[in-house]
Parts: C-alpha cells; structure tokens; sequence
C-alpha cells in the first residue's frame, strides 16, 4: 500500500505539472494571438484611406517599438484622399504625425548620454526602416526621427517644423518644399537628397553631408534674413549642386560671405525647360554641371568696361 500511496503522489505531480505547462502554453498562444491582432489593427489604422490623426501615429509607433520593418508605406496626400494640389505641392486635409516618435530605446538612451558614436552606430544598424516610403503632404511637426532609415523616403510638401533627423540617413530622400523650419538635421546623410524649395529657415545643419543634394531654390534664411538655417559650411554648399536659373546666392546666411563678400556655390548646371521640365524633378545632376565663377554684377562690369577703355 505505502509503494501505491507513492506511485498516486508521483502521477498527483505530473498531473499538476502537465496542467500548469498546458496553462502557460495556452496563456502565450493566447498571448501571440494578442498581439498579432493589434498588429493587424495597427497595420489596418495605416492603411485606411483617412487624414487628419486617425491613430496613425501611435500605430506607426507600435509597430516600430516591435521592429516591424516600415519600407514602403504610403502615407501621402495623394494615397489618404487628402487633395493634393500638384502644383504647389500642398495637401488640403493632410494626414497629422505631430509629435510621432519612432526612436528606439537604445537611441533614446544614446541620446540622453550625449553619446555620438553610439547615434552613428544605431543610424548604420537600425532595424527600423522607412527606405521609399511617402509622407508628401503630412503635417509631422515636432517628429523625431533620430538616426531613421528614410533612404529615398518622399517628404515633398511636408510641414515638418521642429523635426528632428539627427543621424537619419536619408539619401535620395524628397523634400521638395517641405518646410524643415527649426528643424534639428545634425551629422544626417543627405546626400543626393532632393531639397529643391526647401524651407531651411532657423535649422541645424551641423556636419550634415549634401554631397550631390540637388539645393535650386532652398530657403535658407526668412525674407528678413533674422532667423538662417545654423552651422552651415562652405564645404557643405559646394559638396551639393543646383540649375543655375535657381541659385540665389543672397540668399544664403550673411556668416557664409568671405571677407572680399564672396559667397559659396555648388555646382551649377544650365537649366532649360524643355529638357529638364521642373528642377524638382532631378535628383541626380545632369553631366554638365561645374563649379563656375558667378557673373559679375553691375558695378563689377561698369569697373570692367571703364578699364579696358582706359587701356584703349
């Protein structure tokens, strides 16, 4: 009796362990069906053919906090049924992302410390991307977006004031008329970016590559010249290039003019209409782009003519 009195606890205990694994494996299927059903509503929210707020934000944001890869998505204008005004690049009924915060916690706790390498590192290993993806058109003021993958994301026509794309890399990126007014843009990759009727106004552009950005027409400073985009190089405007018909070197921040009130130019190429229709229509320059002496102004070719009819 006493070894059957053994042999019915031993099978109590199994029997009790085998309930408790079957318990915990029904609470994590339960679990996994969970969150793949917020996924799927997140996924849903992003896809509805709706402006204003909608929830697409917090939903962008959860699906970037699980790593969910964001290529592609279309969050434009013209996709949302927001009336997009082609011409002029603005958006009726935009799609608000104000506020949208896509950063990590790791990048989070890199920026707290202050630690730039660590930024650099994150921008390269992010698995969070939004490569190709379209925001023309949405109002995303005060995003943060440090160290993002936007690498030929499309942000034409976008209000995008207070922005922060510290670190984001973000070649072949539109910003085509988006206003990046106050907006943080340190150490990110621009490169061959598209920033043609760009507002710079108030922003930072510290250590920032625009090597090859197409630059035609960008705001640099507001019409009063009191608020300029900051930490803007020489080396970073000859790095990029733009059409000559739409290279206002006035435009530029008084603090670029060198002490004989030379200003800094990219690479300017001639522009002719028909063949290069809109100059925002180009992100890579056309073969015969150089580095070329601005035209004198007209008191430089009244000197210029009064000397050679002095030497005649």
């Amino acid at each position: 009796m006493k070894r059957v009195g053994e042999i019915l606890q031993v099978l109590s205990f199994v029997v009790a362990l085998s309930t408790a694994i079957l318990a915990l494996l029904a609470f994590w299927i339960a679990y996994q069906q969970f969150e793949e059903e917020r996924e799927a509503r997140a996924w849903m929210l992003l896809s509805n053919k709706t402006t204003g707020s909608a929830g697409k934000a917090p939903a962008m944001e959860f699906l970037s906090d699980r790593e969910i890869d964001l290529s592609a998505i279309d969050l434009s204008c013209t996709a949302m049924g927001g009336g997009w005004n082609a011409q002029n690049l603005t958006c009726q009924r935009p799609v608000v992302l104000s506020q949208l915060d896509l950063r990590t916690r790791e990048i989070t706790r890199c920026e707290r410390q202050l630690d730039y390498f660590c930024l650099k590192r994150l921008a390269e290993e992010n698995e969070v991307a939004l490569n190709s993806a379209s925001f023309a058109g949405a109002h995303m003021d005060g995003a943060n977006l440090t160290a993002s993958k936007i690498t030929g994301a499309d942000f034409s026509g976008a209000s995008l004031w207070t922005t922060k794309l510290d670190f984001a890399s973000a070649r072949m990126a539109k910003f085509v008329n988006a206003k990046l007014i106050s907006a943080s843009v340190k150490n990110a990759d621009l490169s061959h970016s598209n920033l043609v009727l760009a507002d710079l106004t108030d922003s930072d552009l510290a250590g920032s590559d625009l090597t090859n950005a197409n630059i035609s027409a960008v705001y640099w400073c507001d019409k009063w010249k009191s608020l300029c985009a900051r930490n803007l190089t020489p080396k970073q405007i000859e790095s990029a290039w733009a059409f000559d018909l739409f290279w206002f070197p006035n435009g530029l921040p008084d603090y670029l003019l060198a002490t004989d009130g030379s200003t800094p130019q990219p690479k300017l190429c001639p522009f002719d209409n028909k063949i290069h229709g809109q100059p925002q229509d180009h992100i890579f320059p056309p073969e015969d782009c150089e580095h070329r002496v601005p035209p004198p102004s007209q008191s430089e070719t009244e000197e210029i003519i009064r000397r050679k009819g002095g030497a005649n």
